[in-house]
């Protein structure tokens, strides 16, 4: 409907432009790093397009999705659902890192005691997770915070970290490698805007990550 009605009062203007709404989700590592930049191109050429931009826990975005509050879904796992389209955008490669020179006890950081990073990547380097301890900071860049500060190390996306120069990342050859999975509602017919901003999505993710 938006479309339409754009497309309709642009008539007489002789000017192509999108209207319509953004609803999109996905986790804290590549809200802010990689959707945003994405679309701000849209967004900027594109006044009239409205954006409901919301970084969640990954656990929370699925019901999200299904309740209409975000049409366009990211998780790090192809969720298999009837009518519902998955493209895979990209891997996010996880380094450990910690401050240069960093000499204190092996304290982990993640974002809750439900974030299995940490685990997936000790079992991956064959280390004991049930014997460390942890750090809460609820998002990815409380945890980047965190290992400035010399609270603990962290498992970290190595985009997020490759430029920061007072971080080093212990063991590079070790990474825990994470798929980033783009959803969204199957439908007979896509709007200008939705095949925008899929495009888009595809080729940021694609030049950057």
């Amino acid at each position: 409907e938006d479309e339409f009605l754009g497309d309709f009062s642009q008539s007489a203007k002789k000017i192509k432009s999108f209207e319509g709404h953004i609803r999109i989700g996905g986790f804290s590592s590549i809200m802010r790093s990689q959707v945003l930049p994405a679309l701000s191109p849209l967004l900027n050429n594109n006044p009239e397009v409205k954006l409901t931009f919301i970084s969640s826990e990954i656990r929370h975005l699925p019901a999200l999705f299904l309740q209409g509050k975000i049409d366009y879904l990211i998780l790090n796992y192809k969720w298999s659902k009837e009518n519902i389209v998955s493209e895979e955008l990209g891997t996010e490669r996880n380094v450990l890192v910690q401050k240069k020179g960093y000499s204190g006890p092996e304290i982990y950081l993640d974002h809750d005691e439900h974030d299995p990073s940490t685990m997936k990547y000790l079992k991956m380097a064959e280390k004991n997770f049930y014997k460390i301890k942890r750090r809460y900071l609820d998002e990815i860049y409380g945890l980047v915070d965190g290992v400035k500060l010399e609270i603990g190390r962290a498992i970290i996306p190595y985009h997020l970290v490759k430029n920061i120069k007072e971080l080093e990342i212990i063991n590079p050859d070790k990474e825990l490698k994470i798929p980033i999975i783009l959803h969204y509602h199957q439908r007979s017919y896509y709007t200008q805007l939705q095949k925008e901003i899929i495009a888009l999505l595809k080729s940021f993710f694609k030049e950057n990550l």
